[in-house]
C-alpha cells in the first residue's frame, strides 16, 4: 500500500497552519505544538486514503481476474433481487451468446429468447424456481448470434437473510458443448457396443465373492434362456441350467476361480423354456481390492454352439467315414490303442478282424460306382449287426473293414466270424436287385500276434490274404509261417504280365463224359501257371490278382485263343471234341469281347460248333445285359454254359430264360451228397428242374465212385472229375480219346 494520500494531506495541513500563524505572526511554542498535532491527525486522514484507494485497486484487479477466468471457462455470473427485481450480472454472458455488451444490456431478455425452441420449457421452469426460491439445475442449448448450437448448464440458488427471509437468488451459466458432446458420443458408443454385443451372442455378468450374479447384459435371456431378474435374483439358477454331464467340470473351474485364477472353461447348459442344449465359453477373472481381497468376479459368456458344431463335424469327418458313418482308419486306430492299454492292464485279448468283400471291384466296375456305394452301406450295417454291442466296427479303406473286439478267444472269435459269413449268405437288395457278394476274413490276436497296433493290422491283413488263397468266404487265423504272403502276392502281381509274354502258362484239358456210356464229349481248358521262382501257382490264386489288376483281359484272351488253336490242331490229327473256356465275368463285360471271341475262331480257323464258353453266374446280376451277349454268341454259333451253379446269384427259373446250353453244378455241393442229407435233396431238386426246363446238366468234381452212383441215380448223366480224368496235357488227351 503506498503513502500517497498521507504525505500529501499532512503536508497540505502543516503548510496551510505555518503559514496562517506566520501572517498573524503566532509562532509560538504552543502554536507549533497545535502544528504537530494538526500534521498526525492529517497523516491518520491521509491513511484512510490510501486504504480506500489500495482496496479500490485491489477490487479492480480481482473482478478482472474474475472476468478473466470467467470468460475463460465460459462462465455466466447472475443475480436476482426477488423484492425489487434489480439485477444484476458479471461479464461472460457475452462470451456464452456471442453479444455484445451492449446489445445484452439493452435487452434483459436476450437470454429466453436465443433458447433452442425444443427447450423453450426450461424457461418457465427457471423463473419458478426464482420465485419460489428453489434450488434448479437445467441443461439446454441455446443458439447462438453466429447460429452455432452450444449446449449450457444453468444453476440456481436461493439466498436467505440473517432472520431467514429469502432476498435474492444467486446462480451461474457454464458452457457444457464439449462435455455434452463426450457424453452423446460415449453414449452412442456404449449403444454401439452394447449392439456388438448383443449381435454376436456375448453376455457380459458380473458376481459376488461367492459367485453369486449380480449383474447380467442384456443377452442373458438370449443366451441362457432366462430373463435378467431371474438371472441377478435367483441364487441358484445357474447350477439348474448347467448340463449334468458338465457340472463336475464347471465346479472344479469354480474352486479354481475362488483360490483367485482367471479361468476360461466350456460347457453346455440347457435352457428352461426351450430345454434345448446350447454350449457357451465362459471367461471370468477375480475382482480384489487394494488389499489383494477377491470381492467379486466378472466375465463374458459367449454361445459358441455353431462354433461346437462345426468342429463335431470336422472332428466327424477326420474320425469318421463319409459313405457308411462308420468309424475311419483313424478313428480306429485311437480306439486300438486305448484297448491295447487295457489289454496290457489287466492282462486280457484283443483281436482284429481284417475283412475283404470278395469281386467288389467287379460289382462296382459293372453296376457302378453308385450301386457300390450302396452296397458298402449295407455291408457296413450287416457287419455292426453280426458282432457284439461293445466290439467295433471301421471302414479301412475301399471295401476293406476292420473289427476290434476285447476280452475275447479263439472260440468266441470263430463263433462272430462264423455269424459275419452267414448273414452274407443272404442277398443284398440294390434297386430292385439281389446281388450276393461274400468276405474273407483274416483274424489277429493281441498278444499272440502283435503287441503293436501296426503289427496286429498287418497280421490280420495277412490272415486275410490266407483266406483269399484258400477260396475266398471263409476266415483264417494269423499263422507266424505264413508272413510271406504279402511278399508272395507282390511277386505274383508283378509276374502276372511277364507271365504272358514269356509263355509261362500253358494249358491242360480235363474230360467230361457221359457217367453211363463214359464216352468223352469235351474237354474243359484249364490255365496253369509255373513261375520261375514261386514254382505252380494254383489258379485260385493267381486269378483274383489278375481280376484286380485288370490282367485277366489278356490272360483270358491268351487262353481262348490257345483252346481254338490247340482244337483245330486235334481236329487236324483226327480228334474232333468240344473244348470249353472259362470267361471271367470281366472279360464278358468287355465292349469287344464278342469281337475277340469272333477273332480267335476266325484265326484258329476253328468251326464254332467246337467251342464252349463257361460263365459264373454272377453276371446274372445285370440279366438284360447277359441275355443280350448270350443270345450274340449263340449267333456266332458258340455254345454258352453256367458255371459254378448254386453259389448264389441266379436261379433255373432266370436261367429259364437265357438261351444257355447247359448248367454246371459247383463242385461244392457235389463233395457234400454223400454225408450231407440236405445238400443231397438240394442236387436233386436242381437236376430235377434242369430237366423240367430242358437244360443239360453236367456236374462238376466228382471224385468217388459214390457220388458218381448218386448222380447217376438222380438223373444225372454228365460229368467231369479226377474220379474219372484228371487234366490232362493236350499231347494226352489223344491218347485217352483213343484209348
Amino acid at each position: 500500500m503506498k503513502y500517497t494520500g498521507r504525505i500529501t494531506i499532512t503536508t497540505f495541513v502543516i503548510a496551510i497552519s505555518f503559514f496562517w500563524n506566520l501572517a498573524l505572526n503566532l509562532l509560538t511554542p504552543t502554536q507549533i505544538i497545535f502544528t504537530f498535532l494538526y500534521a498526525l491527525f492529517a497523516w491518520g486522514l491521509g491513511k484512510q486514503y490510501d486504504k480506500a484507494v489500495y482496496y479500490k485497486q485491489e477490487l479492480e484487479e480481482n473482478n478482472k481476474k474474475l472476468n478473466d477466468i470467467i470468460n475463460t471457462v465460459h462462465l455466466y455470473l447472475w443475480s436476482v433481487n426477488t423484492k425489487t427485481g434489480d439485477s444484476w450480472n458479471l461479464s461472460g454472458l457475452e462470451k456464452i451468446y456471442g453479444y455484445s455488451p451492449k446489445t445484452i444490456k439493452s435487452n434483459q431478455n436476450l437470454w429466453k429468447e436465443r433458447i433452442h425452441p425444443e427447450d423453450k420449457e426450461n424457461v418457465e421452469l427457471l423463473e419458478q424456481a426464482i420465485i419460489n426460491g428453489n434450488p434448479i439445475q437445467l441443461q439446454y442449448r441455446i443458439i447462438r448470434l453466429d447460429g452455432e448450437i452450444r449446449w449450457v448448464s444453468q444453476h440456481c440458488f436461493p439466498v436467505y437473510g440473517p432472520n431467514g427471509q429469502y432476498i435474492r437468488a444467486d446462480g451461474f451459466v457454464h458452457d457444457i458443448t464439449d462435455q455434452k458432446m463426450l457424453e452423446i458420443e460415449l453414449k452412442e458408443t456404449k449403444e454401439e457396443y452394447q449392439q456388438i454385443i448383443e449381435s454376436i451372442d456375448v453376455c457380459l455378468y458380473k458376481t459376488d465373492e461367492k459367485l453369486n450374479n449380480t449383474y447380467g447384459s442384456n443377452n442373458v435371456e438370449r443366451i441362457f434362456g432366462i430373463s435378467q431378474r431371474e438371472f441377478v435374483e435367483t441364487p441358484t439358477i445357474m447350477q439348474r441350467i448347467i448340463h449334468p454331464e458338465d457340472v463336475e467340470k464347471v465346479q472344479f473351474h469354480f474352486t479354481e476361480l475362488l483360490k483367485g485364477q482367471t479361468v476360461r472353461m466350456d460347457y453346455r447348459i440347457i435352457r428352461p423354456k426351450t430345454n434345448d442344449t446350447r454350449w457357451i465359453e465362459d471367461r471370468c477373472s477375480p475382482i480384489f481390492d487394494d488389499e489383494s481381497r477377491i470381492t467379486g468376479f466378472h466375465g463374458v459368456v459367449i454361445d459358441i454352439t455353431s462354433r461346437k458344431l462345426v468342429e463335431e463335424q470336422v472332428k466327424y469327418m477326420a474320425y469318421y467315414d463319409n459313405l457308411t458313418g462308420l468309424p475311419n482308419r483313424e478313428m480306429f486306430n485311437i480306439y486300438l490303442q486305448k484297448a491295447l492299454a487295457r489289454c496290457q492292464r489287466h492282462d486280457q485279448k484283443l483281436a482284429i478282424m481284417f475283412i475283404d468283400l470278395d469281386r467288389f471291384k467287379f460289382i462296382n466296375d459293372t453296376m457302378g460306382h453308385n450301386i457300390g456305394d450302396k452296397l458298402l452301406n449295407l455291408v457296413g450295417e450287416r457287419l455292426t449287426n453280426s458282432i457284439r454291442e461293445e466290439d467295433i466296427v471301421a471302414r479301412q479303406s475301399g471295401d476293406e473293414f476292420l473289427i476290434l473286439t476285447e476280452e475275447t478267444d479263439r472260440p468266441e472269435l470263430r463263433t462272430i466270424a462264423e455269424r459275419i459269413l452267414n448273414n452274407f449268405n443272404e442277398p443284398f437288395t440294390l434297386d430292385e436287385e439281389e446281388v450276393y457278394i461274400s468276405p474273407s476274413i483274416g483274424i489277429s490276436i493281441f498278444p499272440d500276434d502283435g503287441v503293436d497296433k501296426e503289427t496286429l493290422t498287418i497280421n490280420a491283413d495277412t490272415a486275410m490274404y490266407l483266406a483269399k488263397k484258400r477260396g475266398k468266404n471263409n476266415y483264417q487265423f494269423f499263422v507266424h509261417e505264413d508272413k510271406n504272403i504279402l511278399t508272395r502276392k507282390t511277386k505274383i502281381e508283378r509276374g502276372l504280365k511277364i507271365a504272358l509274354n514269356k509263355n509261362q502258362f500253358t494249358l491242360v484239358y480235363q474230360p467230361k463224359l457221359n457217367m453211363l456210356t463214359k464216352n468223352i464229349y469235351g474237354v474243359e481248358a484249364l490255365i496253369r501257371w509255373n513261375h520261375p521262382e514261386l514254382g505252380q501257382v494254383s489258379p485260385a490264386e493267381f486269378i483274383p490278382i489278375a481280376e484286380e489288376t485288370g490282367m485277366i483281359i489278356p490272360i483270358g484272351q491268351w487262353v481262348l485263343e490257345e483252346a481254338c488253336r490247340q482244337n483245330k490242331q486235334w481236329q487236324q490229327d483226327g480228334i474232333w471234341i468240344k473244348v470249353a473256356v472259362n470267361v471271367s465275368v470281366i472279360q464278358f463285360d468287355d465292349d469287344r469281347f464278342i469281337e475277340k471271341v469272333r477273332g480267335a475262331l476266325t484265326a484258329s480257323e476253328l468251326d464254332p460248333h467246337y467251342l464252349g464258353l463257361e460263365i459264373t453266374e454272377s453276371v446274372m446280376q445285370n440279366i438284360q445285359k447277359s441275355s443280350s451277349i448270350i443270345k450274340e454268341l449263340k449267333d456266332v454259333g458258340v455254345k454258352v454254359s453256367i458255371d459254378d451253379f448254386g453259389t448264389g446269384y441266379s436261379s433255373l427259373g432266370i436261367l429259364n430264360n437265357l438261351p444257355i446250353d447247359l448248367v454246371k453244378i459247383d463242385k461244392s455241393f457235389i463233395k457234400d451228397v454223400i454225408t450231407n442229407s440236405n445238400t443231397a435233396s438240394l442236387v436233386k431238386t436242381m437236376i430235377e428242374m434242369g430237366k423240367n426246363l430242358d437244360f443239360h446238366i453236367i456236374a462238376e468234381g466228382v471224385e468217388t465212385e459214390q457220388q458218381a452212383n448218386f448222380l447217376i441215380e438222380s438223373g444225372c448223366k454228365l460229368a467231369q472229375g479226377y474220379y474219372y480224368h484228371p487234366p490232362l496235357k493236350p499231347e494226352l488227351v489223344g491218347t485217352v480219346l483213343m484209348s
